[in-house]
């Protein structure tokens, strides 16, 4: 999936070109893609929600620990001359001590690395799923989440709220001193150098046994993939309702050069007990389509439709026939019983669908007068 594509104007007349089979190709293709974002997009939320949930099982642990470590921690600071002598310094360094037992405090540190490892599965699973689909989302956006330690709480931006390791650092700080900097290479932990204080050697195999905690520092999660989803559907669809009015618009051609349409009849809420007759040689369903939008307060619904040759020459002959029923002469309502209208055309399709010729209007009038 390309997650940082400009968006394109939608090209619909384009599909005026295709071929009928891959028209029904697209279709076929865009009904299962809308389906497949469909499912991401409850598969999005439900990771979503996961990603809320485990935020504050996160922040629930992590204050727990720094409520452990400043009730329970002693932290002491003294000087030391000749360490200042050994590393060439003329400032007075100080050696740090911190005597904590740490046992639940370590489990913690271990619960919230375990939240976030199942977290940072569950986005690369959401992605590889996204990546492995054949649509394109125009700009889904990546927010990092990142899990680090800093020496200075307030400075503390990671996503997961972890402020635990920052907190040690601050309370050293308190004291007036200041812990060595922790820096990760090839895989092993140590010092960067800087205008530090020692740590004794108990204390920095405890601090390394908490650093070795931090083993994610970034999990991947889209912050607007439902929208983009969601208006890649609508787009989807736009596309279908296009290749829809070109298959609509073929089939009339095709009837309308073999001369075979359908009668169709149509009420109207406005008209009650009136019905329209008329020929198309589109759907029916259409048909009805446009003339609600003509300004009708009501939409027109079509009550029964007969396809057959010379459509338009049998609507116009029952409309003479029909002529004490019609409503205006100028339009094709008449006031009729639908059970009775609903016989007469049956009749009629009945013995159309069996005559090569066209009908004359006498036979076709004592037909329906039997």
């Amino acid at each position: 999936m390309n997650y940082r594509r400009s968006k394109n104007k939608l090209n619909l007349s384009k599909y005026e070109s295709y071929s009928d089979q891959d028209l029904i190709d697209e279709v076929n293709e865009l009904l299962e893609l809308n389906i497949d974002l469909d499912n991401l997009k409850d598969k999005y939320l439900s990771f979503i929600e996961l990603v809320d949930e485990y935020k504050k099982k996160i922040k629930t642990l992590n204050n727990n620990m720094v409520e452990d470590f400043n009730r329970n921690a002693r932290i002491s600071v003294k000087s030391d001359n000749e360490i200042a002598i050994k590393i060439l310094s003329f400032r007075n360094v100080k050696e740090i001590d911190i005597k904590f037992n740490d046992l639940s405090f370590y489990k913690n540190a271990q619960q919230i690395t375990a939240l976030i490892r199942e977290l940072d599965h569950s986005s690369k699973k959401f992605f590889l799923e996204t990546m492995n689909t054949e649509h394109e989302l125009h700009s889904v956006q990546i927010k990092n989440y990142k899990i680090d330690y800093h020496n200075d709480l307030a400075d503390n931006k990671n996503n997961f709220g972890v402020t635990w390791m920052g907190n040690i650092y601050e309370q050293v700080l308190n004291k007036d001193a200041r812990l060595p900097v922790f820096q990760f290479h090839a895989g092993q932990l140590g010092y960067m150098v800087g205008n530090y204080d020692k740590i004794s050697v108990q204390s920095s195999n405890m601090l390394s046994k908490y650093l070795k905690c931090f083993s994610i520092h970034t999990v991947k999660i889209p912050i607007n993939f439902e929208e983009q989803a969601s208006e890649k559907i609508i787009e989807n669809e736009k596309v279908l309702r296009k290749i829809e009015l070109i298959q609509r618009s073929r089939i009339k051609q095709h009837e309308k050069a073999s001369n075979v349409g359908f009668i169709y009849v149509m009420s109207n809420k406005a008209y009650p007990g009136v019905y329209k007759i008329g020929s198309t040689y589109g759907l029916p369903e259409e048909r009805a389509e446009e003339l609600t939008g003509t300004g009708h307060l009501h939409p027109f619904k079509v009550e029964m439709s007969y396809e057959m040759k010379d459509a338009e020459y049998y609507e116009k002959s029952v409309h003479k026939i029909l002529e004490k029923n019609r409503v205006n002469k100028n339009r094709e309502f008449f006031d009729i019983d639908i059970i009775h209208l609903k016989e007469i055309l049956i009749k009629l399709s009945d013995k159309v669908s069996g005559n090569d010729n066209r009908i004359k209007i006498d036979e076709i009038r004592k037909l329906i007068n039997e």
